[in-house]
């Protein structure tokens, strides 16, 4: 897979917009327009809490037409949070949590044993 290029332009309409629709629950880092190529897509960068005294990265990526594909989701995960892991949940269609039919959401993985399992069967890429 070839590496993509992402540059990212504030959208401070956008940060307000989120924090007034999720009623100050999140913790609104960023608000960016990331471009792709020619592509532009929306991501919102929050630190959520997901218990007391553990906070994560959550990104919200989303496209204007469609879901964003894969290689994008990566190339903006990775120049957003260099050296996060995140994974992308599938919870069971009655937890969704999505307002814009649109965005994928990405959390920043903890979980040691999976972690381990994935550093064990690395390929040797460069970090990023």
């Amino acid at each position: 897979m070839s590496d993509l290029r992402v540059s990212f332009a504030d959208s401070p309409e956008w940060k307000e917009l989120a924090k007034a629709a999720t009623a100050g629950k999140l913790d609104v880092v960023a608000a960016q327009r990331a471009y792709v190529g020619a592509q532009e897509f929306h991501v919102l960068t929050s630190r959520d809490e997901i218990e007391p005294g553990d906070a994560r990265w959550h990104l919200s990526i989303s496209g204007e037409h469609n879901v964003p594909p894969w290689n994008v989701m990566v190339a903006i995960a990775h120049a957003a949070r260099p050296g996060v892991c995140f994974v992308i949940g599938v919870p069971p269609r009655s937890w969704w949590l999505n307002a814009h039919p649109h965005v994928l959401h990405l959390w920043e993985l903890k979980d040691a044993a999976l972690l381990g399992q994935w550093k064990a069967e690395a390929q040797g890429h460069e970090p990023s």
